[in-house]
């Protein structure tokens, strides 16, 4: 990574992305509550979008570029797991974009933040992953690993929601749509999950084989 602009960037990342997950904590535990949730409950409740994790994932890689001497995030400067965390925030946007967007109409600060954490942040972590994280470490055997986060949250969607009726998103609501529906949907985000993946993994080898081609010239 360059060792300014490249850092530079990250903090930036780092400061949009930790401040937005801050102030949407606030105002969903304030909104959640009023609706008669437990505290418990609200905290619950925020962690159960995979919006708000995986935004946690990309201001962690952030916080792990910015702060490399920093070994608790050192995880994170693994390409294999930005890479990973680079696939989540361009299926948060694509997905908010194409279907989510159109079923609610945030104001005010939810609509700032609701910018932030589907728009914003998803463009910077992606620019952040095309010119500042190695490339050529990734294999398509990662792909199951890559797979792994989102299947395990549609798990947790999906027993939650029969425990308890309430679903995060929409077009997950077995409630409303009924388990085939909403399984069918969970089974269409997932393959768009692999097809991305595998599109990520074939342009991060690609460019690992020109910059060493490079390199070597």
């Amino acid at each position: 990574m360059r060792p300014t602009l490249g850092r530079y960037l990250a903090l930036l990342g780092l400061l949009i992305g930790a401040g937005t997950l801050l102030a949407q904590f606030a105002l969903t535990m304030s909104l959640s509550q009023a609706n008669g949730r437990t505290v418990l409950g609200s905290v619950i409740f925020f962690f159960s979008f995979f919006t708000i994790l995986s935004n946690l994932l990309a201001a962690s890689c952030f916080a792990a570029f910015a702060f490399p001497g920093c070994r608790h995030v050192a995880v994170f400067r693994a390409p294999k797991v930005a890479t990973a965390i680079a696939l989540y925030m361009l299926v948060v946007a694509a997905i908010y974009i194409a279907i989510l967007e159109g079923l609610w109409a945030p104001q005010g600060l939810m609509r700032v933040l609701d910018t932030l954490l589907h728009y914003v942040m998803p463009a910077l972590f992606l620019v952040f992953w095309v010119a500042f994280v190695p490339k050529g470490g990734t294999a398509y055997a990662d792909i199951p690993g890559f797979l792994a986060f989102p299947a395990l949250y549609g798990a947790y969607v999906m027993i939650r929601g029969a425990l308890t009726g309430d679903y995060p998103y929409p077009i997950l609501d077995a409630g409303t749509l009924g388990y085939p529906a909403a399984l069918a949907n969970m089974a269409a985000i997932l393959a768009l999950f692999l097809i991305l993946g595998l599109a990520f993994i074939a342009v991060d080898r690609w460019a690992g084989k020109r910059a060493g081609t490079a390199s070597s010239v």
